[in-house]
């Protein structure tokens, strides 16, 4: 490994000359810096990135943190997806992304000390919980982050997210003008925000579309096709006359279940029941019938939140106290084939 002594013997200066030249510091001509640097570049001189950025207190890396299990992260298309979109941005700015992923949020708070080593310049957690461990000692320490995925009212904290409530809304109103009124919700995980806000969504919805609620058509469900599987099934067990005639699920794999489930019982999507999620999933072009659902802005949701890293670092002056902010970016219903009218026979 070339050294800065190395480069001193070779250019014939001191070293301190070439950490001058090297670093952009101190009064040297600038014959002599361009000199120094064409023979560390000829001897193919590698600075040490953690020594530079320690000298500089800017490490160029952003951590992206998730507090789910590994095969969560590889497999789910949100995380992913926002993962790439992160990524993406980073290589822009020419940031590094550092992942930090333990399989729970608990394990991530005992493991607080790694995320503030100070080797990442800022944090950006991806969907964490409503009671999230991380949010208050990260704010005490006043290292910068952003929460991915949540849209929680924190003044002090940066936030992206879709605006879950209004999602719920536009999909029960596009039910609705398809005159349907009995309207099974599945609700995904209650530990996330973005549940209970697409929940409330769907009893706005109700409510404007002055249908009776039924509390045996709002059901918790995890986000998973099994869940949504073994709801479905009970929910087609019910008399004919007081089965839904469309089901929202809070996500596309709840949808996965319940399509799964209507092709084994039989039942004809959209003919016999409608059936729309949340995500707009890789997979979601590709089921049977392809499912119709509403598009998050993977990408853009995490090009923004490294945006909003890399200007609060970049400028630490204009945030002596960190002020949050909320972004909701804009979701697109993607209009499949898995929605349509309600059967004649419930409209009676």
């Amino acid at each position: 490994m070339v050294t800065i002594k190395d480069i001193a013997k070779e250019a014939g200066v001191s070293v301190m000359t070439v950490s001058y030249a090297l670093n952009e510091t101190g009064r040297i001509g600038t014959a002599t810096r361009q000199h120094v640097k064409d023979v560390a570049q000829r001897m193919g001189y590698q600075p040490n990135a953690v020594a530079r950025g320690l000298q500089r207190r800017r490490m160029d890396a952003i951590g992206v943190v998730f507090g789910v299990v590994p095969e969560t992260l590889v497999f789910d298309g949100y995380y992913g997806r926002v993962l790439d979109g992160i990524c993406r941005a980073c290589g822009e700015r020419k940031q590094k992304a550092v992942i930090f992923q333990e399989p729970s949020w608990d394990a991530l708070y005992d493991n607080l000390s790694i995320l503030a080593d100070g080797y990442c310049d800022g944090l950006i957690l991806i969907t964490p919980l409503k009671d999230c461990p991380l949010i208050e000692p990260l704010l005490r320490k006043r290292i910068p982050f952003a929460i991915v995925g949540d849209s929680r009212e924190d003044p002090r904290v940066i936030r992206l997210d879709i605006d879950n409530f209004g999602a719920s809304v536009s999909i029960m109103r596009h039910l609705g003008e398809l005159g349907h009124r009995r309207i099974a919700f599945l609700q995904g995980d209650l530990w996330y925000l973005s549940s209970e806000q697409r929940h409330q969504g769907y009893l706005q919805g109700l409510r404007e579309l002055e249908a009776r609620y039924n509390p045996a058509l709002d059901i918790p469900c995890g986000y998973d096709p099994a869940g949504g599987y073994q709801i479905a099934q009970n929910l087609m067990a019910l008399p004919v006359d007081e089965r839904p005639t469309a089901i929202f699920c809070s996500n596309d794999s709840i949808a996965y279940g319940v399509l799964a489930c209507c092709r084994d019982l039989g039942v004809r999507v959209p003919e016999d029941l409608s059936v729309i999620g949340i995500d707009d999933k890789l997979q979601s072009a590709g089921t049977t019938p392809p499912l119709t659902t509403l598009r998050q802005p993977y990408h853009d949701i995490g090009r923004r939140a490294v945006e909003k890293i890399v200007e609060r670092v970049s400028h630490p002056d204009r945030h002596a106290t960190p002020v949050g902010t909320l972004e909701l970016l804009p979701a697109e219903l993607i209009l499949r084939d898995s929605v349509g009218p309600a059967p004649r026979l419930a409209l009676r």
